[in-house]
Order: structure tokens, then sequence, then C-alpha cells
């Protein structure tokens, strides 16, 4: 049996790359680029691909041996074998990677609507708060007259925090598992792994959104996001049709800076609703005729694809649908106005796998763990309505 003695080496190299193509294929992955040593690995028991990578270990040892030298604390690696294959070559780490890309497949899979109307923020290097200011809004800029100085404009600002949290939970190999040649549970279990962890991120920046019943977090001036009125012009009652979505319309493009009575001119983006409006959204926005009555069949949907205000991007949220069947929301592109931010820790966009070992059971684990927040940081992008009138 050949044996991985330096990742350096060409065909050691491609032969590692063998085993983790091959690990991840076991384990529900998929592998474009097959090495050349792909076809003869994937036919190896889990057993003797650690015996490839792991010195001193042959098949005909007890698997106890094998796995105990395998996964022994410091990864089956000794000094005098070489730095390449401590870093590549092996089964510890290789296994380590396939889980990862095994897992990252439904993770992307996973609709995770947040991604449309959220700005991703920059990686948090900690766990400590997060400051965000909230730019207050400049006036429009004054005329200078000839041989005249360039003034200055103030600008005020005020400030949203919120801070990055850790998410995960720990999937097992056991024993009997590695005996019995079998990857099943775990791959199942990695695979169920990537889409929890996108649907937990979702799910907490929904959770944001709908908080304090439906009208979201309270903010730094010590309002919820969503008031109606002067404080923020954002909140209404009415129902999801094109007089409420003009409603919504206007109320966003007439908000105004905090520093200045300038009208911002915020266009929505996104109309963001449960999938029980989801038959309502698909008529307002795809229908070419005014569906409103006492209208001739000549006028257009302003809504709709040829209407002026057309391009409204429908953002179905099953999520929603816990909280409210009737309420829905207007927001503007994120590139354009602040709204929700969502920050990952450095190094963690994904979810990443780090291995333990568990001496009580014998059984091999890793804990899968991302980490990020979300945070509001402007109303005025936002528009709610519980569609109850």
């Amino acid at each position: 049996m050949s044996i991985i003695t330096n990742t350096a080496d060409v065909a050691d190299r491609e032969m590692a790359r063998g085993i983790e193509q091959s690990l991840i294929t076991r384990l529900g992955g998929t592998v474009t680029d097959h090495s050349p040593a792909f076809p003869a690995m994937h036919k190896r028991r889990l057993r003797d691909l650690m015996c490839i990578c792991t010195p001193d270990v042959s098949p005909d040892q007890s698997v106890n041996n094998i796995v105990g030298r395998t996964f022994r604390d410091d990864y089956g690696y000794r000094a005098s074998d070489g730095p390449g294959y401590m870093t590549t070559g092996n089964f510890p780490n290789l296994l380590l990677n396939a889980l990862n890309k095994a897992a990252l497949a439904p993770y992307q899979a996973f609709p995770q609507t947040w991604r449309a109307w959220v700005r991703t923020g920059p990686p948090a290097s900690d766990f400590k708060e997060l400051h965000r200011v909230r730019a207050g809004g400049m006036g429009n800029q004054p005329m200078v007259a000839e041989n005249q100085e360039y003034k200055d404009l103030t600008i005020l600002d005020s400030g949203e925090t919120y801070r990055v949290a850790k998410y995960g939970s720990m999937v097992s190999l056991s024993y009997e598992a590695i005996v019995n040649d079998d990857l099943g549970q775990l791959s199942q279990m990695v695979r169920q792994q990537g889409a929890s962890m996108a649907r937990t991120i979702n799910k907490v920046a929904y959770d944001l959104l709908v908080s304090n019943s439906q009208q979201g977090p309270v903010m730094s001036d010590g309002d919820e996001l969503f008031k109606s009125g002067n404080e923020h012009g954002n909140y209404a009652t009415d129902a999801l049709d094109a007089p409420g979505l003009d409603a919504g319309f206007s109320a966003m493009m007439t908000q105004t800076g905090l520093s200045s009575v300038e009208t911002l001119g915020i266009p929505p983006r996104y109309l963001i609703h449960p999938v029980s409006l989801s038959s309502e959204v698909d008529i307002l926005l795809r229908s070419t005729g005014s569906l409103e009555a006492n209208q001739n069949s000549g006028v257009i949907n302003r809504w709709g694809p040829t209407g002026p205000r057309g391009g409204l991007v429908s953002v179905m949220e099953p999520a929603l649908d816990a909280t409210s069947t009737t309420g829905w929301y207007l927001t503007a592109d994120p590139a354009l106005q602040d709204t929700f931010e969502m920050t990952f820790l450095a190094g963690e966009s994904e979810p990443t796998f780090s291995r333990e070992q568990s001496f009580a059971t014998d059984a091999l684990k890793w804990k899968v763990r991302q980490s990020f927040g979300v945070g509001a940081i402007d109303w005025r992008g936002l528009y709610y309505s519980t569609g109850t009138a």
C-alpha cells in the first residue's frame, strides 16, 4: 500500500487530493475536477485511507489502533514526517476539509432571502459591540458666487449598536461507523448542519424585523423601528394593493434627513411579504392593466412590469407567516440607503468545522460554528404595513 510521506511530492499530493475528494463524495458533496487518484481512493475503506495517511499504521492492525493513531492529539503527525504532511496530508485534516466542503452546498442552496435587502458589513475582529453611524443627511448644495469661498455643510449623525454572537452544534462519527465503513449518518448530519446554519442566519434577521409585535427593535432615538406620525413615518395599516403601495412609496420618498429638512427621495426596491400574500403579489407586480375598480382597460398598472413604478422585487419569506399573514414591508436598495446590516466574524462568512474527540464514547466529534450578528441601522429606507385596514 502506498503511503503519503510528503505532500510536496506531486504523486503524494494527488493521492491526498484523491482521498479528500473520495470523502467529499461519500459525505454527499460534489466534486468536479477529480484527481487521477480519485477512482482508486474511492474504492478504499475508511481504515485503509487512514493507513495511507498515517505513519506506522497498517491494515493488519486492529481498527482501534488505526483510529487511535490517526486521531491522536498530534493529528497523526510527527516532526520527522515533514511540514507538508502536517498541513495537507493527514487524514483528520482531509476529513475536516471534506466536512466543510460537503456542508457548503446545502448552506449555499438554502434560500437566504435576507441577502436581498440587508447589507453585509465588514468582518468583525471580535465579539465587542459594533457601532454604526447613521448619517443625518446633507442638505442641498449652495450656489458659490464668483470669487467666493465654498462653505462647510454640517452633518449631524447618530448611532446604532449591535454585536456578533456565535451559533453552532456538534456532529459525530461513532467507532462502530468507522468499523462498518459507514459515513451515511455523518453525511446526513453534515448536510443538515449546512442548511440549518443558513436557516438560522435567515431567522435571526427576520426575528429582528418582526420584534416588538412587528414594530421592530427600539432605535437609539427611543422609538421603535416602525413608527407612524412625526417620529419615523413608516408604519401603516393599509392592505397590500396598488393604493397601499402608493402610500408606502410616498412615505419613503418624502423621508427627510436627520439634520436637514431636505427630502431624500428614497425609492422602494424590495417588497417583503409572507407566503400567504404571494398570489396577491404576483398579480400586483405582473399585471400590465390596472387592477383598481372604475378604471378602463386602457389604464396601465403603475406597479406592473410596464408601469412607471414597475421593478419592485418580490421577496417571499416563509418565516413571516408565523407572525402575520397580512403584514408587508417595503425596503430600499441597501446600496442606496442603510436599512439592516449583517456582520460575520472574520473567517466565518461560512460555517466551519473543528475536531474534538470523545474518549467516553470512542466517537469522533466535530463542532460546527458560525459567528454573526444583525442590527437595524436606519428606518428611513424601511416601511411596514399591517395589512389589516
